[in-house]
């Protein structure tokens, strides 16, 4: 067959297509009018692992984590001729169940739509107070569509499948945001979405660049300890890295060429060995009996077997990222830090330069060599969807350098909790000053044991 006759015959299966769908469209419809009369750049751009094309009255939204394509069809317009796609769906759609992803939740939350989640597989685990009445079935409720991590190979399941990805090691920690906007195709809130997303930008970019031009930058390495194999692993994908680089800060991480797994102590030690603070990533119930001494055994820095006088250990320097924990013991940073990358930050920096923000409080570090406890989130009065709660981004623009004092000594346990927005993590809506919310519109379309308290801020609050 030539190439033109492949390319007439192409041609020829779109229009049927497109005439099919024209049929099966009510009577009293018209498909020449357009009811999506916007679009954001945000949701086109693939690298975030996702994209959309508008038409008229539908839209096709891609996953590229699992190179999935959904059709999103407006208008109560019927989906039979929709086949060609991993799921078909009518939006706005207005219940939804999960599968195993979690960390969509305080997406849900940014958009108030926590009430819309009816079921949730492996609800015992969730940190959030927002959903302490879900369970895992949806009761008389019906689901429009189960948001799930894995891919979907029924086709005409009925409630379809959607696949929720964000938890990628190459997307960093814009990138992990900004499927807020993914979330919000399937309920029509594009718009919302992306001046959400744009204040959580622009506040994250600000940190970033104040202190861009730190000389004294501390060297920060993340860990993880693997109790099958005795392993310890630095970690250094892009979400991991980019939140010590974007805090001034330098990431120790072996090079390309050499493996960031390591079995032997030695070799460990000699990779860690500059690190003047650590974050332990490690699920506590790998660490024996879940003390600092326990780390301290399981990665060798002993005498005798440590030939090092690394920093983070002579300064006391091992945080873990478990500060906040539900009443199971789960950690509250896995779930909720995706989508608040500006908070991930602001720990970070935090840590290692409390005078650049002095009444910061931290929302998930502790400092494990210190003896910080767990705290427990536990706050039933919290009203999850309290977009009343609205307060102003904040971020200074102001250079911080090594003249400020980087790395004085962080007060360790006395962490209070503010009264009001910060009684909860959960993430109603963000809102900035209006002038800010326009920048961000158009800047869219153009290109265990509770010893103290410890802020749970609401997902809505960007102070």
């Amino acid at each position: 067959m030539t190439r033109l006759a492949a390319r007439f015959l192409r041609v020829i299966s779109c229009i049927s297509l497109v005439l099919a769908i024209v049929d099966a469209q009510n009577a009293d419809f018209d498909p020449s009018v357009n009811h999506y009369s916007y679009s954001f750049s945000v949701a086109n751009d693939s690298a975030n692992g996702f994209s959309v094309e508008y038409y008229n009255w539908y839209k096709v939204v891609t996953n590229h984590q699992l190179n999935e394509r959904y059709a999103l069809v407006c208008c109560d317009q019927p989906l039979d001729n929709f086949t060609q796609y991993n799921a078909a769906i009518n939006t706005p759609v207005k219940n939804v169940g999960i599968e195993n992803v979690r960390d969509i939740l305080p997406y849900l939350e940014l958009l108030s739509l926590s009430d819309s989640v009816k079921a949730i597989q492996g609800y015992q685990n969730v940190t959030s107070p927002c959903y302490a009445n879900v369970t895992d079935t949806p009761g008389s409720n019906t689901v429009d569509l189960m948001f799930s991590e894995r891919s979907n190979t029924n086709l005409q399941g009925n409630p379809p499948y959607v696949g929720f990805t964000p938890n990628n090691d190459t997307l960093s920690p814009l990138q992990k945001a900004s499927w807020l906007v993914y979330i919000a195709m399937f309920f029509e809130m594009e718009g919302e979405a992306t001046t959400i997303f744009g204040n959580i930008y622009n506040i994250y970019n600000c940190h970033k660049a104040n202190l861009e031009e730190m000389t004294d930058k501390k060297n920060i390495a993340w860990t993880s300890y693997n109790p099958t194999d005795n392993s310890w692993t630095i970690v250094n994908d892009n979400f991991h890295a980019a939140l010590v680089k974007d805090a001034g800060a330098l990431l120790i991480s072996p090079n390309s060429a050499q493996s960031n797994v390591f079995t032997q102590l030695n070799e460990f030690h000699t990779a860690i060995r500059l690190a003047d603070y650590v974050i332990d990533v490690t699920p506590l119930e790998n660490l024996g009996n879940q003390s600092y001494d326990s780390w301290l055994n399981l990665g060798g820095f002993v005498s005798g077997t440590d030939i090092y006088n690394e920093p983070f250990i002579a300064d006391k320097g091992l945080y873990r990222t478990d500060g906040l924990v539900n009443n199971n013991g789960i950690s509250d940073w896995s779930q909720r830090s995706p989508a608040r990358p500006d908070l991930a930050l602001r720990d970070v920096i935090h840590m290692f330069a409390p005078t650049y923000e002095p009444d910061y409080q931290l929302t998930w570090l502790r400092n494990f060599a210190k003896g910080d406890y767990t705290r427990q989130i536990a706050d039933s009065g919290y009203q999850c969807n309290a977009t009343e709660i609205v307060k102003k981004a904040t971020c200074d623009a102001h250079k911080y350098g090594s003249d400020s004092e980087a790395g004085d000594e962080v007060p360790s346990g006395g962490h209070s909790l503010s009264t009001g927005g910060k009684a909860g993590i959960s993430v109603g809506v963000i809102v900035f000053a209006i002038g800010a919310a326009v920048i961000a519109f158009f800047l869219y379309r153009r290109h265990r044991q509770v010893k103290a308290s410890r802020p749970f801020y609401r997902m809505n609050d960007v102070s």
